[in-house]
């Protein structure tokens, strides 16, 4: 459900919603746009957060025509990506398994791995590593599935890849196998926070609009902004996940509602 104000809305959609619109060409990176700077410690980190259900931040998008993108041809209508890219780009190479331009102008893939033994541990030891950046000792590990984007690919059969795993690993049974699977899996489900910008809004004020969020907050801080955003409002840190109880959420609110009506 969409929370409206007079020059946006606030709404939540799931990672595989937002992945699916790109795909389809509905949601569109700007030419403007940054290629891909983040460290592969940073997209293992988000698929770690989501994994354990941390929120993970907004993004902004907005509907406008004439627009340059990053493919060269000119927005028609599409959605275009305002702030968020370097999350998204990152989800789209670490669960699609879409090739991604790095910071290098080079094409290609952050691959994560995953350790199903470690995910079973996590209710006793909260520090258990679950995801890494692939690197040639999980290609050889037994334990490690060494590309959780397979979880995602069409076509997908729980059933073969357990029968597989759980005989190359005897200690681990079929049902926990099955558990974490699908909680990796339940990470397409993540909600994302969203805000869409009025399409009646012209490039200066969405300018302003993203420069008023990046002053009013830390560079090393993310809002969330998401249906909920006055109401139990957490600073996320882009290396660790760190939550403030101490945020006065209902001022956060006006300051951001008044800079908004602004535009």
């Amino acid at each position: 459900m969409a929370a409206a104000y007079d020059k946006y809305s606030v709404t939540q959609y799931s990672v595989s919603s937002i992945l699916g619109y790109i795909e389809a060409g509905d949601i569109a990176i700007p030419e403007i746009q940054r290629p891909f700077v983040w460290k592969n410690k940073q997209v293992r980190d988000l698929l770690d957060s989501l994994y354990k259900g941390f929120p993970t931040g907004y993004i902004i998008i907005w509907k406008n025509h004439g627009v340059k993108l990053k493919d060269g041809t000119v927005s028609k209508g599409q959605k275009i990506m305002i702030d968020g890219q370097q999350r998204i780009t990152a989800l789209m190479t670490a669960i699609a398994g879409i090739e991604v331009i790095n910071s290098d102008y080079k094409k290609g893939r952050v691959k994560i791995a995953f350790d199903p033994f470690a995910a079973l541990s996590l209710d006793e030891n909260e520090d258990a590593v679950v995801f890494e950046v692939q690197d040639q000792s999980h290609i050889k590990s037994k334990r490690w599935i060494e590309d959780i984007s397979i979880f995602f690919a069409p076509g997908f059969s729980s059933f073969n890849f357990i029968n597989k795993y759980v005989q190359e690993n005897p200690d681990m049974s079929p049902d926990d196998l099955n558990e974490v699977i699908g909680r990796v899996k339940e990470i397409g489900n993540r909600h994302i926070g969203v805000i869409e910008l009025s399409d009646d809004l012209d490039i200066d004020d969405c300018a302003q609009i993203h420069q008023m969020l990046k002053d009013e907050f830390p560079e090393n801080v993310v809002l969330l902004a998401n249906e909920h955003i006055l109401k139990g409002m957490s600073i996320i840190r882009k290396s660790d996940v760190s939550i403030f109880d101490d945020i006065d959420t209902d001022e956060l609110f006006e300051t951001i509602n008044k800079e908004y009506k602004k535009c």
